[in-house]
């Protein structure tokens, strides 16, 4: 039978973690964990721990309940449970598609994971795009080191890239805040890589997951944890989201 203070102890933890607001893992009764939920806006959500394996061709339920599923092309598969947890790409014709989603417009926040086994000398990939070169995030290795660093923008001529290079067989959390004026940043595993504060337009239309919107660039490797919110999120959110979330890594 439980102790008083064994029953005060877990009364305690409930009482802190609740106090974490949406977004926070909860601690039930019983000690385990609760259900994690995303924050406010969120309109796509692909998780290999959420939706079990997914076989080629087949597709990956969308678990903000909006329908905004992703469909497998190619051979990409998702294995939902161990190392190589997470949407399997081995280049062309592998990829993810999403229907255009109406609610994402000029201000929004796009999540990922990532992992890659390799990178081609001077070689580029794209982790995901809105039609072509449209409020996308993507891999390029500048220096020919095979090592790349991340490149978001807006569209073809509002663009970045960060300093922090990326290494193989290590997993990624890439997510990008954007505003209304334009302007928008990217994080790196939690740690700022892109600051930009020129304008830009956006023209949201149907989502390319591992490939840009004209089927170049192709990503191999893993992907996981695909997020699109429809406002752009807090700092302490995407730290939330990184730490806290079932794709966290």
């Amino acid at each position: 039978m439980p102790t008083l203070r064994h029953i005060l102890t877990l009364l305690a933890l409930a009482i802190t973690c609740a106090a974490g607001g949406p977004g926070s893992r909860l601690m039930t009764a019983a000690g385990g964990d609760g259900e994690w939920t995303p924050p406010d806006g969120c309109v796509l959500w692909l998780s290999a721990a959420k939706s079990g394996d997914v076989a080629a061709l087949g597709t990956w339920a969308d678990q903000t309940g909006n329908a905004n599923n992703g469909t497998l092309v190619g051979s990409t598969y998702v294995e939902g449970d161990g190392g190589n947890r997470g949407a399997v790409l081995t280049g062309d014709p592998d990829k993810i598609t999403v229907s255009d989603i109406a609610a994402l417009g000029a201000e929004q926040t796009k999540c990922i994971w990532i992992k890659f086994a390799s990178f081609a000398s001077g070689g580029s990939s794209y982790l995901i795009d809105e039609g072509n070169n449209n409020n996308w995030i993507q891999i390029k290795d500048y220096d020919a080191d095979n090592l790349p660093s991340v490149t978001a923008g807006h569209s073809a001529t509002n663009w970045r890239t960060g300093t922090v290079e990326l290494n193989p067989n290590t997993w990624y959390h890439i997510a990008m805040q954007q505003w209304s004026d334009g302007s928008f940043k990217v994080y790196v595993n939690g740690n700022l890589d892109i600051d930009d504060s020129g304008g830009g337009t956006t023209a949201p239309t149907d989502i390319s997951i591992g490939v840009n919107g004209n089927e170049q660039h192709w990503f191999v490797g893993l992907l996981d944890g695909v997020m699109a919110f429809s406002s752009a999120l807090t700092v302490p959110q995407l730290e939330d989201i990184r730490t806290n979330s079932p794709d966290a890594r």
